[in-house]
């Protein structure tokens, strides 16, 4: 049932995206932010920019929405640096989106003549809420650290995203890694923009939650500002199959 589910997702997105392709149109300027549909890639967000990433459609789409990499947020470009907030890399299994992380770029390494952007990152979520009356209140303080690589292969752009987060948000403090993989196939430009086709997995060695992640769909470069991201198939421990699926959007400004 997993395998046909995901087989028409990739093939609802490669049809979609080649769709779109036909009509070719003069390469564009493209202003995608620094990460994949849930990972983060290699690259840093260019000194003085800043980008909004908003998310919808996530709570149909299984578990996701309780994994990390998965919300809004905010990107900023700093200092041979990237500031991202409220993502929810950090925010554990049962926590809020509430997180802060630093990506530091490093010297890309040469691989067989191939570049890889790489960074190192590390961020925490925090927070403390008390209860009115007789309500549930909320007091944790997670801490991660992670790496990213990316490299470009012509069209072809594979990401690797081990990530390390001390989760407090469960009853005995629990400890996750994650190991990412990802690739995505950019298309040629279209007079629509440009389209990339891609698939995302995610290994989770945990106590408490521990189910992978994995997510198809492809992400729409609409402009200069604009890029979406649509994956019509997630499995985080349940499926879903939708159109136009769980949808993050990045603006740029």
């Amino acid at each position: 049932m997993h395998k046909s589910i995901l087989a028409s997702a990739v093939i609802t997105t490669a049809a979609a995206s080649l769709f779109a392709g036909n009509a070719v149109a003069q390469q564009q300027n493209y202003n995608e932010p620094t990460r994949g549909f849930t990972l983060e890639r290699g690259s840093i967000a260019e000194e003085g920019s800043a980008s909004v990433d908003l998310a919808t459609g996530i709570g149909a789409m299984g578990n996701v929405n309780q994994l990390g990499g998965s919300a809004g947020g905010i990107r900023l470009g700093t200092p041979n640096s990237e500031v991202i907030i409220n993502q929810s890399n950090m925010s554990g299994a049962n926590g809020t989106n509430t997180d802060m992380f630093l990506k530091l770029g490093m010297k890309p390494l040469n691989m067989n003549g191939n570049n890889i952007d790489w960074n190192v990152y590390g961020g925490l979520s925090y927070i403390d809420i008390d209860p009115a009356g007789q309500g549930q209140g909320m007091d944790y303080l997670n801490l991660g650290a992670g790496a990213a690589f990316t490299m470009d292969i012509d069209a072809l752009k594979l990401n690797v995203n081990p990530q390390l987060v001390l989760d407090d948000t469960t009853p005995d403090r629990d400890t996750r890694f994650e190991f990412g993989f990802g690739a995505h196939y950019q298309l040629p430009d279209t007079d629509f923009g440009r389209f990339s086709p891609g698939i995302e997995y995610t290994v989770i060695s945990a106590d408490v939650q521990d189910d992978n992640l994995l997510t198809a769909g492809t992400r729409w470069a609409f402009n200069d500002r604009i890029s979406m991201d649509f994956m019509v198939y997630a499995d985080a421990g349940a499926t879903a199959f939708g159109i136009p699926g769980f949808v993050r959007l990045n603006a740029a400004f």
